[in-house]
């Protein structure tokens, strides 16, 4: 079957470059001191969840806490997620030891749902004024 997942996504996804930090989630176990972050690339994103390049394989169904900072913006989109896969990354020569994770977005607030519309949007407006400002 291999890692093509794009027949099973209902929403665009579109390239990403970004710092996100994320940590485990794990129920039961709350504690007053703040959790440790690990850092994370975004790889690619949509209203429904993103790609991302992490050092550590996750086990499937691993509930992760994220912070995304998408590009412009100083403050983080802050969501939880659930790993649906993990696989070492493809290009193994230019991420040795890396893993690909992609996370499915279980909470996220409204108000960011419409931050991460306007940023794929954009993105998308862009791209296109590009192919057509090219082919004229």
């Amino acid at each position: 079957m291999g890692n093509d997942f794009s027949e099973r996504r209902k929403y665009v996804r579109l390239a990403l470059r970004s710092r996100i930090l994320y940590y485990i989630v794990k129920p039961g176990k709350e504690t007053d001191e703040p959790p440790e972050k690990n850092p994370a690339t975004g790889k690619n994103i949509g209203v429904a969840g993103v790609l991302l390049c992490l050092n550590e394989k996750l086990k499937v169904g691993t509930i992760v806490d994220l912070e995304i900072y998408l590009p412009g913006r100083d403050v983080p989109i802050r969501t939880r997620g659930e790993a649906r896969w993990c696989t070492p990354c493809e290009s193994t020569e230019e991420h040795p030891g890396k893993f690909d994770a992609g996370i499915k977005f279980l909470l996220i607030d409204k108000d960011y749902v419409i931050l991460l519309l306007k940023y794929v949007c954009g993105d998308l407006e862009d791209m296109l004024r590009e192919h057509f400002e090219e082919t004229t």
